[in-house]
């Protein structure tokens, strides 16, 4: 693989790739913000045939990674993407409990996350996820 010089630190990296990333969605996202966090390009291939979701409407437990991700990755003005839950329901297709769970954990929504992480990635505002003006790029690891 070729390399580049950092020209502040002298360190050698690796040249810039570009990736195609298929499957698209939250991971599909999530790994196409962290190319770029690392100087690559990246296609992140959805199969929807708008550029944006609308109305999932579907809960999803934001876990210690998700709220960690975020918090290393989110150059978004909102910052609170979860809210404290003691209890979770699985729905049927007809919207019936067909399962509880009691037990503490952080809860986002699948618009949300969606809508934040289209937003780290490519830019794309909503009235949910509107970019930060002052962080338009994310920080090097290196």
């Amino acid at each position: 693989m070729a390399t580049i010089t950092d020209t502040i630190t002298g360190a050698q990296k690796p040249d810039r790739l570009h990736f195609v990333i298929v499957g698209g969605c939250l991971g599909g996202l999530a790994t196409g913000i962290a190319l770029k966090v690392l100087g690559h390009n990246s296609t992140v291939l959805e199969h929807h045939p708008t550029p944006l979701l609308h109305d999932q409407r579907a809960d999803i437990v934001a876990g210690g990674h998700a709220l960690e991700f975020f918090n290393r990755y989110n150059r978004c003005q909102r910052k609170d993407i979860s809210v404290p839950s003691t209890c979770r329901q699985y729905l049927d297709r007809d919207g019936y409990i067909i399962h509880t769970v009691t037990a503490s954990h952080d809860m986002s929504s699948w618009d949300l996350n969606y809508f934040l992480m289209r937003a780290n990635y490519d830019g794309i505002s909503s009235p949910s996820a509107a970019r930060s003006p002052n962080k338009t790029s994310h920080p090097r690891p290196w």
